[in-house]
């Protein structure tokens, strides 16, 4: 397990946590408009609305704190706790993050191109347990930076 400096050095400047819920998937449908023949991306109405009342939570829980919105990186960890296998097995981590990244455009950062380190993973929880998921923002300073890279170092050596 990661030692109390590590914690000192990670702790998170904002946590939101949402239980009896799966974050739904943001993956990007495309069609053809029939009159200019041009390319539409489309998402479904279902993410559109997640992500517009998850931005709006956001921007008024956050609305008096002087840390965001960050132009600074940003090290993000989303985590989805699921209570069934079959959900565990369909869960598409990387659309689910990426709705959880652009509601986070505005109350968070300016431009999700802020993130540095983006850590998504999901768990398998019991039978008796509710899905949830959360995520965790910490804004990157100068002795972060190089615990990351140290780890970038670390994960890349061959």
């Amino acid at each position: 397990m990661f030692n109390s400096k590590f914690y000192k050095t990670f702790k998170p400047d904002f946590t939101y946590t949402e239980g009896d819920t799966l974050v739904p998937s943001k993956a990007l449908k495309y069609k053809t408009d029939p009159i200019t023949k041009k390319i539409i991306e489309t998402t479904s109405p279902r993410s559109k609305s997640y992500e517009k009342n998850l931005r709006s939570y956001l921007e008024e829980v956050l609305k008096n704190e002087s840390l965001f919105p960050t132009k600074s990186k940003v090290f993000i960890i989303v985590t989805h706790w699921l209570h069934a296998k079959s959900k565990y097995d369909g869960c598409d981590l990387d659309n689910r993050a990426k709705l959880i990244l652009d509601a986070m455009k505005g109350p968070i950062y300016p431009d999700d191109c802020q993130v540095k380190v983006l850590w998504t993973y999901k768990e398998l929880l019991n039978e008796s347990q509710e899905s949830h998921f959360s995520f965790i923002v910490k804004i990157i300073n100068q002795e972060q930076e190089e615990v990351i890279s140290a780890m970038q170092q670390l994960f890349t050596k061959v």
